[in-house]
């Protein structure tokens, strides 16, 4: 039965729901059906199904589907409409740091001091902690940068950059891929 709505976000949320739970070569099957996750019946054999509950269920443009339980299946009660920004939350991968009592995501950190999630997890990898963990970003260039310790010596990842003669979001990357080591100093490995 053609719908004609295969050009609509929630055939695409649809679709995609279903290609993590039943594609064993979707790139996140593992997360989804590799691990058990499952769509209803309802759902999975019929679009307009889904697409009656989701209309009827807080759907609108910008927001995604969510998991109640982030172990349970994609049905009527365990699904619900939330915007992506909350979605962030529930990666299996977050990390939650507590300041001051408050219990946050290295996300929700990052947006709370004013800097990228990855300069976060940066300064959490190279041992930061309390306030220097928590500090705002130093300004250089109008762009936000941030803190980085080599063999004792702290400097913002500009700085770094500048030394070693490569562009900071190079250097952000190597030091994001490689860690920190004697290796990021050396010019000949950024040549």
């Amino acid at each position: 039965m053609r719908h004609g709505l295969s050009k609509t976000r929630q055939y695409n949320v649809w679709l995609g729901m279903k290609k993590r739970c039943n594609n064993p070569n979707h790139t996140f099957y593992h997360r989804y059906g590799g691990r058990g996750i499952r769509i209803c019946d309802e759902w999975n054999n019929s679009f307009l199904s889904f697409r009656e509950w989701a209309l009827s269920h807080g759907y609108k443009d910008g927001l995604t589907i969510e998991r109640i339980d982030n172990d349970g299946n994609y049905d009527p009660y365990n699904c619900k409409f939330i915007p992506m920004q909350e979605q962030h939350k529930n990666r299996c991968t977050n990390k939650y740091i507590t300041l001051n009592g408050e219990t946050k995501t290295h996300i929700e950190w990052a947006r709370t001091i004013g800097i990228s999630e990855a300069a976060f997890c940066l300064r959490v990898k190279n041992g930061f902690t309390g306030s220097e963990l928590f500090a705002p970003s130093h300004q250089g260039s109008g762009k936000r940068d941030t803190d980085i310790i080599i063999n004792g010596v702290r400097k913002t990842a500009s700085k770094w950059a500048e030394q070693v003669g490569i562009h900071p979001s190079t250097f952000l990357y190597r030091v994001k891929k490689w860690g920190i080591s004697e290796r990021l100093l050396i010019k000949s490995l950024t040549q």
